[in-house]
């Protein structure tokens, strides 16, 4: 009597890859998203980005179908963003208080990693109560699942995403290089001065828009 075992190979979770891609889109999504943040005022959530831009790297360019490697790069990516989110207005505002000259980077590198370790000793307690008990629906949750359960969508949603950042990009050059990138309207039809008419004119706001709805 012969017997066959069939081998069966590890799913990839936590792993080397994960953890360089997530790093890497956290980075350029936190400067992406702070810079953002400067210009409009508000500050939006990164998971869906970092959910398409991930999913586009690990399934596009690397054929690798685990969802949960996936939702690795996902969760580290929005994390290092979250992590940066309160410097985008709190540092800002030390110069606009005039207390550049008491600007002391090494403190503010100590102070970000103990807020954010903070932030998780906070939800640790609270998150099995919130989402186990209570039954709490995240949008941004709920959007990252949906991206990651949709064969290909990601792949695609990738793609359009490159697609407009080019775009965009392309506009804002020729808004900058013009020098209609701020359109003073108040100016033009007769406000006072002390009402700002000036429009911002750039593509960033739609998108920004697009992701917070």
């Amino acid at each position: 009597m012969h017997t066959s075992t069939t081998t069966v190979e590890a799913y990839p979770e936590l792993t080397w890859v994960a953890v360089i891609i997530g790093w890497i889109l956290g980075v350029i999504i936190a400067v992406s998203i702070g810079y953002a943040a400067l210009i409009l005022g508000f500050s939006i959530e990164g998971s869906e980005l970092a959910a398409i831009l991930g999913f586009g790297i690990l399934r596009g360019l690397l054929r690798r179908r685990s969802i949960i490697e996936n939702n690795i790069v996902q969760t580290i990516a929005s994390g290092v963003n979250g992590a940066s989110s309160g410097m985008m207005f709190s540092v800002p505002a030390i110069f606009l208080l005039g207390y550049s000259d008491r600007f002391d980077p090494v403190i503010l590198t100590f102070g970000c990693i103990a807020g954010a370790f903070l932030g998780i000793a906070f939800i640790i307690p609270l998150r099995k109560h919130m989402i186990d008990f209570e039954r709490l629906t995240y949008p941004g949750g709920v959007a990252v699942a949906t991206i990651l359960k949709s064969p290909g969508a990601g792949v695609r949603k990738a793609v359009i995403l490159v697609a407009a950042a080019l775009t965009s990009a392309a506009v804002h050059v020729a808004t900058i290089s013009t020098g209609v990138s701020d359109w003073n309207l108040g100016a033009a039809i007769g406000m006072p001065d002390f009402m700002n008419g000036i429009w911002y004119l750039s593509l960033m706001t739609i998108g920004v828009g697009f992701i917070a709805g």
